[in-house]
C-alpha cells in the first residue's frame, strides 16, 4: 500500500495543514526555518513509528497555547492529530480476498484517523454479506445448515447465530471456530488487522543523527535498562547489529582483536557504499577499536569495555575521532547503518517503512547535497516512499516540480485587532506561499537554468518567464499536432530586455558553438535598445511583432499580441476573471498596455501564462480565432528553427532609423 494524502491537525504549530498529496516515490517539504516542517515530518511519523519511537504525546505535542482547553476542545475523546489517505495494491486486495473472497473489498481508498492516546480508527469499504457467502460456501453447507445462517448479514452474526441454535454440525463448528478467531468476530476488524500487519512503518532521521563516536558497553547497558538510551547510542548498536555482534556480546568476552576485526570488516562495508555517492573525498576509511578502559580516561570510558570509532585520511595518515570528523561524512555513515538495520528488521516480512528524512544533509557543501540527491532517488526511492523537509534549493530535484510541497506558518495581520494565527500550513500551490518560502524553489531553479544555459546547444531567450511558458505551451501543441515546434530549444528568460546582453555573454561564455535566438517585445522606449542587440549581438534577434495579426516588424507588440485581441482576452477572462469589453480595445498598438491603461493597475503577467499551462486544451481545442493563433505560434516557431547560428557572423541587416 501507499501513502496518498495526509491532513495534520493539533499537533505543534499545526493547527490544520489542510490536506496534502503524497508523491508516489518522493516528497520534499520546502519552508523556512520554524515554519513547521519538522512538526510536520513528526506528525506522520506517529502514525505508525518505528518500533514506536515517536509515539504522539499530548503533554508534549498539542498545541501549547490550547493546552489548557484540551477537555473543553474534544469533549468526546482525544484529539485527531492525522488523518492519512492510502492506496491499497494487488497484494493488499490478495490477503484480503484470501480470506474473505473477492468481492469484498470495494474500495481500494483506505482511510486512518490517528488519535493522541496511541488509538486509530480506520475506514475501509467492505462488503461484509459477500464475506460471510465466501466463508460459508468453502463448507459445503447443507439446506439445514445453510438455514442457521440465511438471514445474517455479518460476520459476528453468524458466530452468535451458529452459537444460539443448538444443532452445531461439524461443518458449522469449523466456520464458528474461524470467525471466533476474528477480534469480536467482525470480519472488518480482521480486514484492519490484516492491514495494519501490512501498513509500513515511519523510519525518521534527522540531520543531528548521529552515531556515537565512543561508547562504554557498561554505561549503555545500563542506560538501556532504565529506559533513557540516547538516539546516538541507539546507532552504535545498529552498527554493531550490522557486524553480527551486540553490546552483551562484547560485555561477556575478552576477544577484543576478534570484534575488532569484524567491526571494521562491517564498517568497509558501510564506507564502501557510502563511496557509491560521497565523492567529497574518497580517502576516508573508518577505524574501530575495542578494549578495556583506561583509568585516566573521563567517565564513563574508565573502566570496562570500551569502543572508539576513527575516521584516517588515506591520504596523509592522519586519523581523528569519528564525532570530530565531517559532519556530513558522519551523518552518512550514520544513515546508512541505521538504513541497513531497518531493511534487515524487514527482511521476509511483507511489510515496507516509509522513510522520513529530516533537513538531511544540513552541513555537506552543495556538490555532496547533489550526490545525497541521488542516493536517495536510485537506492531509496526505488522501493520507498521517501518525504524530507529541506531549505536548500540543492536539495530540490529539478525536474520533479511536482514533489515539491511548501510549509508555512501563516499568521494575518489585521488592523485594528490582534493578528489571526493560522498556524502550519502545507500546499503545493506556490502562488498561495510567500517569497521567503519559495526561496530554496528560485534558488533551484536559478542553478537549473544556469547549468542549462552551460549545456544546452540551442538556446531561445525571451524577456520574461510568461513568455517561457507561452511559448511551450503553444510549442507542446503543435509538436502533438506533427507541426512545427521548439522542442530542442532551451528557453531562457532573462527579466527584461536589459539584462538579454549580459545573458547572451553568460551562454557564449565556454566558447562553444551554440545556437542562440532572441524574443524581443517592441515598444517605443525600447527601440534604441532592439536595434543595438540587432547590430551588435551575436544572436539572432526576432520581434515579436513580425508574428502577430496586422504583421509590421516596427509595429509594438508583446507576446501576448501573438494570440490576437479575441484570444487574450478570452484567456484574462478564463484566468484572471477579468472581463474586458473588446470595443474597448484598439487593434492598433500592445494589447497588454491599453488593458493596464483601462484597468489603472499592472496586469498578473504570469497568471494567465500559468493557467494556460494547466489548461492547454483552451488553445488546442479552441476556437477558429485560437486555431489562427497557433498558426502564428507556428510560423515563428518555424522562423526560430531556420536560424542557425553561423547567420550571427553574416552582415546585419539594415534597419529602419526610427530614433
Amino acid at each position: 500500500m501507499k501513502l496518498k494524502s495526509v491532513k495534520i491537525t493539533n499537533y505543534r504549530t499545526i493547527e490544520d495543514s489542510g490536506e496534502f498529496d503524497i508523491g508516489d516515490d518522493i516528497t520534499c517539504l520546502v519552508g523556512k526555518n520554524e515554519a513547521g516542517k519538522t512538526a510536520a515530518l513528526n506528525a506522520i511519523r506517529g502514525i505508525k513509528p518505528y518500533k514506536g519511537r515517536g509515539r504522539y504525546d499530548k503533554l508534549r505535542d498539542y498545541p501549547r497555547r490550547h493546552y489548557s482547553s484540551y477537555k473543553k476542545r474534544h469533549p468526546n475523546g482525544e484529539a485527531v492529530v492525522c488523518e492519512s489517505k492510502w492506496d491499497l495494491d494487488d497484494a493488499d486486495e490478495m490477503v484480503l480476498s484470501n480470506e474473505f473472497g473477492q468481492k469484498f473489498l470495494t474500495s481500494r481508498v483506505m482511510v486512518v484517523t490517528s488519535y493522541y492516546g496511541g488509538s486509530s480508527t480506520w475506514e475501509i469499504s467492505l462488503n461484509e454479506k459477500s464475506a460471510v457467502a465466501h466463508i460459508c460456501s468453502q463448507e459445503k453447507l447443507d439446506a439445514v445448515e445453510k438455514g442457521v445462517v440465511a438471514n445474517c448479514q455479518t460476520t459476528d452474526q453468524v458466530h452468535q447465530s451458529i452459537e444460539q441454535s443448538g444443532n452445531e454440525s461439524e461443518k458449522l463448528g469449523r466456520i464458528k471456530k474461524r470467525i471466533g478467531q476474528y477480534r469480536d468476530q467482525k470480519a472488518y476488524l480482521k480486514a484492519i488487522d490484516l492491514l495494519s500487519e501490512r501498513m509500513p512503518s515511519f523510519v525518521y532521521f534527522a540531520d543531528y543523527s548521529r552515531m556515537s563516536g565512543e561508547i562504554s558497553v557498561d554505561q549503555y547497558q545500563e542506560d538501556e535498562q532504565n529506559e533513557v538510551l540516547k538516539d546516538e547510542d541507539m546507532l552504535f548498536a545498529d552498527f554493531l547489529s550490522f557486524a553480527g555482534t551486540d553490546m552483551d556480546e562484547l560485555a561477556e568476552t575478552d576477544q577484543y582483536e576478534e570484534h575488532r576485526i569484524q567491526l571494521e570488516t562491517a564498517s568497509n562495508a558501510i564506507t564502501q557504499q557510502i563511496f557509491e555517492y560521497w565523492k567529497q573525498n574518497a580517502n576516508l576509511e573508518i577505524q574501530v577499536d575495542v578494549g578495556p578502559g583506561k583509568e585516566g580516561d573521563p567517565k564513563p570510558f574508565n573502566k570496562g569495555t570500551v569502543m572508539r570509532v576513527r575516521v584516517k585520511n588515506r591520504l596523509h595518515g592522519a586519523s581523528v575521532p569519528f564525532s570530530e570528523r565531517s559532519s556530513g561524512f558522519a551523518w552518512f555513515f550514520s544513515f546508512l547503518v541505521h538504513f541497513s538495520q531497518v531493511k534487515e528488521h524487514y527482511a521476509g516480512k511483507n511489510a515496507n517503512v516509509i522513510i522520513l528524512l529530516d533537513e538531511p544533509g544540513l552541513t555537506l557543501h552543495a556538490k555532496a547535497q547533489l550526490d545525497l540527491l541521488r542516493y536517495v532517488q536510485k537506492e531509496l526511492a526505488c522501493n520507498h516512499q521517501v518525504i524530507y523537509t529541506t531549505h536548500s534549493p540543492f536539495m530540490i530535484i529539478p525536474d520533479r516540480w511536482n514533489t515539491i510541497r511548501t510549509v508555512e506558518d501563516v499568521l494575518i495581520e489585521r488592523t485594528g485587532s490582534p493578528p489571526e494565527i493560522q498556524g502550519t500550513k502545507v500546499s503545493s500551490d506556490f502562488l498561495k506561499t510567500s517569497g521567503d518560502t519559495i526561496f530554496p524553489l528560485q534558488g533551484a531553479l536559478g542553478y537549473e537554468l544556469s547549468q542549462t544555459l552551460l549545456i544546452g546547444k540551442k538556446v531561445l531567450i525571451v524577456e520574461g518567464s510568461s513568455d517561457a511558458l507561452y511559448l511551450k505551451v503553444a510549442s507542446s501543441i503543435l509538436n502533438g499536432q506533427g507541426k512545427n515546434h521548439i522542442e530542442e530549444w532551451t528557453i531562457c528568460p532573462a527579466n527584461g530586455i536589459d539584462k538579454i546582453a549580459a545573458l547572451i555573454s553568460l551562454v557564449l561564455v565556454h566558447g562553444e558553438e551554440r545556437e542562440i535566438v532572441v524574443l524581443v517585445d517592441y515598444q517605443s522606449g525600447d527601440r534604441g535598445k532592439v536595434q543595438r542587440l540587432e547590430r551588435n549581438s551575436k544572436a539572432n534577434v526576432l520581434r515579436c511583432s513580425a508574428f502577430c495579426e496586422k504583421k509590421s516588424a516596427n509595429a509594438e507588440a508583446d507576446v501576448e499580441d501573438i494570440f490576437g485581441k479575441s484570444v487574450y482576452l478570452d484567456l484574462l477572462k478564463k484566468s484572471c476573471d477579468l472581463d474586458i469589453d473588446a470595443d474597448a480595445i484598439s487593434d492598433e498598438g500592445r494589447i497588454v498596455k491599453q488593458i493596464e491603461s483601462l484597468l489603472g493597475r499592472k496586469l498578473p503577467h504570469n497568471k494567465p501564462a500559468d493557467w494556460l499551462l494547466r489548461n492547454p486544451r483552451f488553445l488546442s481545442e479552441g476556437t477558429a480565432d485560437a486555431e489562427q493563433a497557433l498558426g502564428r505560434f507556428e510560423e515563428m516557431f518555424s522562423e526560430i528553427n531556420g536560424n542557425e547560428r553561423g547567420r550571427a557572423d553574416e552582415p546585419k541587416k539594415e534597419h529602419t532609423n526610427e530614433n
